[in-house]
């Protein structure tokens, strides 16, 4: 049995035309972490943070929080002392991505009244700040329904300069159920620009007010500016969208900014003991062909879909709800419903409509994080490489988000750390000339950011010997004669490497020119076909091998060989005539 005394949401988001060049539906995103109370949270250097967001009394309610475009404001709804009535918008602050959040403060008038203001959201520019209210004066339905409201401010950087707030209108708002006549609850508002010139709004309408588990999603339209459609109550009285409905309470809904991901607290079969965050996309934001809703983090729910991949569980065996995405997608703020916070009295719920089951429960603000999956891709600027030579190796580092990975990616030969490289606009290099002769599994492991997961990529890079012939390359010799082949090893600066260590071994000739088909078996002078190192080749030494060039048409010849533990297979040239 689902709690009666839920309440619905008021929600509404801005967000512009998807603009990420990864498919809609793939996988974008890491599974989401498991949840934190934002009364513990420790930052990434170990600070933690006061616990002033949440309310320490145990009988109050902190639930329906919404996010600033720049993530630096939370607003959200709280029944703590103080307050001008039951439910007050209250916000908090912090000074960047990575501090703590300030302890929260009233909005005050006009804002607040004695009625219930709830649910607050913010328009992407900030200038606007929606709610919904039982407020009577301005209201629809003098005050017996919920109703939508905005608020204007102009100096986006205060966060108490609301003005007076206006009702949305009488088409979206106390609309009559067409069949007894009641007027019903409109909440949950989700404004969308799809680019089309008619802006949308997602709702949420109760057409039995008396009944909390009457709510259900609606889509709202407007052919004008945000301001005139909000001041003249341009909103039209909507539709329900029934792929994101079911025959349970559907409610609070949070959109992606570029309107493929919707989030929605839903008490359908597959929540747990009670309401639950669910999650549905869809491939464009031309149509309302969201997909079949799916329990955030899959839950391990058989059938989940690739764009959801399990992880740590998310939803809990409490209420779950009112969600609201950060504007790069990866915080999700919500609120927990637990008996364990309430005490022995229950929580301050409002209402008598609306008062606590015989179970009360109280409300915590919590936040679960996700980052943006990478793509890792490792390239040489030199493969494969001469011993000695100077080789840089590049990282290029992508994902879906509109902003360009950044952080430190850390350069290996297989378990041996070579360095590491910056991120800037996506790339991270590193060069080395110390790599030794043979085959080196080099990887790129990217350390991530705030928003971005780490990833890797790898390669393997060769490292060869150069050659450096003793002889004249063009010389030919008569047919049946031989050629004695000298040559060293050397490094990219042309030092000789030579030693009697290294077995050079010759592998076959082959025709370069003047010659068609298979070339007869030579045979060579060198029966166990190594090259003999010679000392006095050179100042260090050198190799020789005596070719038989019995067989052999007239041409241009290559003989092939490798040597050491070189992976390249190498040759020089010789002539017949």
């Amino acid at each position: 049995m689902r709690d009666k005394w839920i309440r619905s949401a008021v929600l509404i988001t801005f967000v512009g035309m998807s603009s990420s060049g990864f498919p809609a539906r793939a996988q974008q995103f890491s599974p989401w972490s498991a949840p934190v109370n934002l009364n513990n949270v420790v930052l990434n250097d170990g600070t933690v943070c006061p616990a002033v967001v949440n309310s320490t009394s145990p009988d109050r309610n902190d639930t329906h929080p919404a996010v600033s475009k720049d993530g630096l404001s939370l607003y959200f709804a709280s029944t703590r002392a103080g307050g001008f009535g039951e439910y007050d918008l209250r916000v908090s602050h912090r000074d960047s991505l990575d501090a703590c959040w300030g302890a929260p403060v009233n909005l005050g008038s006009p804002v607040n009244t004695s009625a219930r203001e709830f649910a607050p959201n913010l328009s992407p520019d900030g200038h606007w700040l929606f709610f919904h209210s039982k407020r009577q004066a301005g209201s629809c339905g003098n005050g017996v329904v919920l109703e939508l409201w905005a608020a204007h401010r102009q100096d986006t950087t205060n966060d108490l300069g609301w003005e007076q707030p206006v009702n949305l209108g009488c088409a979206v708002n106390a609309v009559k159920n067409s069949t007894t006549g009641v007027l019903t609850d409109s909440a949950g508002a989700n404004f969308f620009d799809d680019g089309s010139g008619k802006l949308n709004l997602y709702f949420t309408r109760n057409v039995f007010p008396g009944d909390q588990q009457g709510f259900h999603i609606y889509l709202s339209t407007c052919s004008s500016d945000i301001t005139t459609c909000n001041t003249q109550g341009l909103w039209d009285q909507g539709t329900p969208v029934s792929a994101l409905n079911s025959l349970f309470r559907d409610t609070r809904t949070t959109i992606r900014h570029d309107g493929l991901e919707m989030i929605l607290s839903s008490a359908r079969p597959g929540s747990l003991a009670s309401e639950n965050l669910w999650v549905s996309t869809r491939a464009t934001t031309q149509n309302q062909n969201w997909s079949t809703p799916e329990p955030i983090n899959c839950d391990a729910m058989p059938g989940c879909s690739p764009w959801n991949p399990e992880g740590p569980l998310v939803n809990s065996n409490n209420f779950d709800g009112g969600p609201a995405l950060s504007w790069d997608g990866t915080e999700l703020y919500f609120f927990v419903s637990s008996p364990a916070l309430a005490n022995t009295t229950g929580c301050t719920e409002g209402s008598a409509q609306e008062s606590p089951n015989s179970v009360p429960a109280c409300r915590d603000l919590y936040v679960t994080k996700r980052k943006y999956i990478t793509n890792t891709v490792l390239s040489s600027g030199t493969n494969p490489s001469v011993f000695g030579q100077s080789v840089t190796f590049t990282a290029t580092v992508s994902s879906a988000a509109e902003s360009t990975p950044t952080g430190t990616v850390t350069f290996q030969d297989g378990a041996t750390s070579l360095g590491s490289g910056t991120v800037a606009s996506g790339q991270a290099t590193f060069t080395t000339s110390s790599l030794t002769i043979g085959s080196h599994s080099i990887t790129g492991q990217y350390r991530g950011d705030r928003i971005s997961k780490e990833s890797s990529g790898s390669l393997t890079q060769n490292v060869e010997y150069g050659v450096c012939p003793l002889y004249d390359q063009t010389r030919s010799v008569h047919s049946g004669a031989t050629f004695p082949i000298k040559l060293q090893l050397c490094d990219a600066n042309g030092n000789d490497l030579s030693s009697p260590a290294i077995v050079v071994h010759a592998m076959s000739v082959t025709a370069v020119s003047g010659y068609s088909g298979t070339a007869d078996a030579p045979g060579n002078a060198n029966q166990d076909n190594d090259f003999r190192f010679d000392p006095t080749l050179g100042s260090t030494g050198g190799y020789i091998f005596n070719l038989s060039t019995r067989g052999l048409a007239p041409g241009t010849y290559s003989l092939e060989f490798i040597a050491g533990s070189d992976p390249i297979t190498h040759s020089v040239n010789f002539g017949v005539n």
